[in-house]
């Protein structure tokens, strides 16, 4: 009777295989990563989306739209709009009456350790407000002010209009004369605070929106993560009375995404949109639609997108 020997890997065949295992894993990864961006990227776009519908409710009960903040409440949008995005419980143990601060009481900053996944972009790495320089985060965005911890912060900002030129008219965007950090606010956009150094701006109504709700910019992503810092805050923290800035409001300024190329956060007013997705950020219309729109858009357009009235017309975005 004859044996026949069983064939075994010779070291130089189980090398073969472990290097085209190896290569396969190489190349599936970076296929998982996409899909897992994809999908980040729009649960991102659905999450702004019901963003935008809920100031559209509030539009609908108040007959204007949200305040970038209130002034005798020093709240953002983002605590006004709780109701319409199923966080009533949350707006109603809230203190909303006027009067009171919100820096330094502990009146209503503690709320800033409630997570609001619908204020988070997925894709970013930062879901709470940065201490410590290059932030320069000031301490009533702690909880308790004194010390403690910081807050959850917020990726959906208001859009408060573009400052620089108006590409149709030649003429300046119009903007505040007070300042923060030397940076005016913006006045054109569709975001505006109920109350800039002790006049009452607004209201603002759809109907205010000129240049049409499908061409206008209402809600812009600034999720993403630099080496430069954020100066993030505290999701509920609007402003103060009397002031020149919006925690949960910017200006068309700068172009999406340029912070993670060049140190802009001090510029707090005209801190850039952007995000981690790759190549441009998501941005709801102030018809309701989302739209994601490239870094490569040139600024013109950019900030013809972010005026409600200035008469432009848009080029490709």
């Amino acid at each position: 009777m004859s044996h026949r020997l069983r064939a075994a890997f010779t070291l130089i065949e189980l090398l073969v295989v472990i290097a085209i295992i190896a290569i396969l894993i190489g190349l599936l990864l970076p296929a998982v990563q996409k899909v897992r961006e994809a999908a980040a990227r729009m649960k991102c776009q659905n999450q702004i989306k019901q963003i935008a519908l809920s100031c559209h409710s509030y539009h609908d009960v108040h007959g204007r739209l949200i305040p970038a903040y209130v002034g005798n409440t020093q709240l953002s949008w983002t605590v006004y709009i709780l109701p319409y995005m199923e966080n009533d419980p949350l707006f109603k143990a809230m203190d909303t009456n006027p009067g009171g601060s919100y820096t330094g009481t502990n009146r209503n900053n503690p709320y800033g350790l409630t997570r609001i996944a619908n204020y988070l972009c997925p894709s970013s790495p930062v879901e709470m407000m940065q201490t410590g320089a290059p932030n320069n985060v000031n301490p009533p965005d702690l909880v308790p002010a004194t010390s403690g911890q910081p807050p959850f912060t917020l990726h959906y900002y208001g859009m408060t209009g573009p400052r620089g030129t108006n590409p149709t008219t030649g003429a300046a965007y119009p903007v505040t004369t007070c300042s923060h950090d030397g940076v005016p606010m913006a006045t054109s956009g569709m975001f505006q605070p109920d109350v800039r150094a002790n006049v009452v701006v607004g209201p603002i109504k759809l109907t205010d929106v000129t240049d049409g709700t499908s061409n206008t910019i209402m809600i812009a992503e600034m999720s993403w993560a630099s080496t430069y810092g954020t100066r993030y805050r505290s999701w509920l923290r609007g402003g103060e009375s009397g002031s020149c800035f919006a925690c949960g409001a910017r200006n068309a300024t700068n172009a999406i995404n340029s912070a993670l190329k060049a140190n802009l956060i001090g510029q707090y007013n005209d801190v850039p949109m952007g995000s981690m997705h790759t190549g441009g950020a998501n941005f709801a219309l102030g018809d309701g639609s989302v739209r994601f729109i490239r870094d490569s858009v040139d600024m013109p357009t950019y900030r013809a997108l972010a005026s409600r009235n200035g008469g432009e017309v848009l080029g490709n975005y």
